[in-house]
């Protein structure tokens, strides 16, 4: 029998036990010792788990690492806890028999479903662990608190009462993120919600497509040693000063490798990279853009995610200094809660922007690094064409220099040529033919409204030095 059909089982058994002591109004422990309760051989109620009850072997193995991970001994009320958060997953007419009784209803506080099910509460868990002498009653309330591994690190969710009502008789559910980690054994990844508006930033170019001007390229090397090693640092005496995460600017104009930095800094780390939707944080609801700040930033925290903002100055904007208008007061209300959220953040943001003028002055103080991205100058646009080429057949007429010279003027950047790049291969598909000649050339870049090199003028002056100085 696997360990987690096994500790059902267990908890079926304190669960009867538990419902003879509601019915008959007493206790079946004489002692506890060792923290382990010594049950009696009394007639027990029929309620139990199916013998024949069996689950996967990916919810036992996750279940076992779970167990090993908190340390849960046999008899540990956290166990119990979670267990019982599970019930209405791996057996949910158990519940559903037991509330047959009207008088366990309300002796185990079970809550009805939406459907026809029962739900239990921080209230069934009370009576289950201290009618069986699993714990006290101080006890039981210490699993419910906010730094118990069991609500800190979401096993268990408790549903929020008023506060006229105990807060126990909340009903008790297992997270999304460990119902998902049972069943596939994986760690439950939110999407891109009204709950979460942030989308997760994955690429498959690789750090060798990443081509920068050096002086920029040495800022981004700070970055990522920011990144690897932020975390040791704090905890190293005498660096253990008040600051909270890392934070970074990326500026620069459009095209330029700002997001693409945020796609690939997931290579070089175990966190995700998640971009913020703005459009989705800011609301006309007076209060709502500051409810979903504060969802971003929960959700972000608990599972160490890089929080990348791009566009941010639509956001992070100036606050209005004289604020004539109750709508200006929430503006710069809400701009403040951002800016309170982001320092206190224990972890990695970057924060993208094509316009530093209106960035508000109190938000850019807040940075550790700030990398300005230029654009390319003449060796990378030599760079990025040459890969930007590397699938087709170049005409001899076409000078990849003589390209990035020009484009250095006219201030293209790797974005543009992506551009190029992708419209070539579409229409070499479509010809079947790889080859790309001048004209081709040409043709794609007046598309993309990228500069077109005069290429005519280039060759005669080209053809004028060979002959006049034999150069090639």
């Amino acid at each position: 029998m696997g360990v987690f059909r096994n500790d059902l089982h267990w908890l079926g058994e304190v669960f009867r036990r538990c419902i003879n002591h509601c019915l008959s109004n007493q206790h079946f422990y004489t002692e506890v010792e060792k923290n382990e309760p010594k049950f009696n051989h009394r007639e027990l109620a029929a309620f139990s788990f199916p013998a024949s009850l069996t689950f996967p072997q990916i919810v036992e193995e996750t279940y076992e690492q779970l167990v090993q991970k908190y340390q849960w001994q046999t008899y540990a009320p956290e166990k119990m806890v979670f267990l019982l958060s599970v019930v209405p997953y791996a057996l949910p007419s158990f519940l559903t028999e037991i509330a047959e009784s009207n008088e366990l209803i309300f002796q185990l506080g079970l809550k009805k479903g939406k459907a026809s099910s029962y739900l239990p509460t921080g209230t069934t868990a009370l009576q289950v662990l201290t009618k069986s002498f699993i714990c006290s009653l101080p006890e039981v309330y210490k699993l419910f608190h906010d730094d118990h591994p069991l609500i800190k690190d979401e096993l268990v969710i408790l549903e929020k009462m008023p506060e006229e009502e105990p807060f126990l008789n909340g009903t008790l559910t297992l997270s999304r993120e460990y119902l998902h980690l049972l069943n596939t054994g994986e760690r439950y990844r939110p999407a891109l919600n009204k709950e979460f508006p942030a989308e997760r930033l994955t690429t498959e170019q690789s750090w060798d497509d990443y081509i920068l001007p050096t002086k920029t390229w040495v800022k981004v090397e700070e970055l990522l040693d920011w990144v690897s090693y932020y975390a040791q640092l704090r905890s190293t005496k005498g660096f253990t000063t008040g600051a909270k995460g890392y934070k970074c600017l990326l500026t620069g104009p459009s095209g330029t490798g700002k997001t693409m930095l945020g796609r690939l800094l997931a290579q070089k780390t175990e966190r995700q990279v998640w971009r913020l939707d703005i459009s989705r944080l800011v609301s006309k609801f007076v209060g709502e853009t500051t409810k979903n700040i504060r969802k971003v930033f929960d959700i972000a925290q608990h599972y160490d995610y890089i929080l990348f903002c791009d566009e941010g100055e639509g956001l992070f904007s100036n606050r209005t200094r004289d604020a004539g208008t109750a709508q200006d007061t929430y503006v710069n209300q809400e701009v403040g809660y951002l800016l309170q959220s982001i320092e206190e953040y224990p972890g990695i943001i970057l924060v993208a922007t094509n316009n530093i003028s209106n960035m508000d002055n109190a938000f850019m103080r807040r940075f550790n690094t700030r990398i300005t991205f230029e654009y390319p100058d003449e060796q990378c646009l030599i760079q990025l064409w040459e890969k930007a080429f590397a699938p087709f057949q170049l005409d001899t007429d076409v000078d990849v220099r003589y390209i990035a010279q020009e484009h250095h003027r006219h201030q293209v950047t790797g974005a543009k040529i992506a551009l190029v790049k992708d419209l070539l291969g579409i229409r070499a598909l479509k010809r079947d033919d790889w080859r790309v000649s001048r004209e081709e050339l040409e043709f794609a870049l007046k598309q993309k409204q990228v500069r077109v090199p005069d290429f005519e003028a280039y060759l005669k002056r080209k053809a004028e030095s060979q002959a006049l100085f034999g150069e090639e």
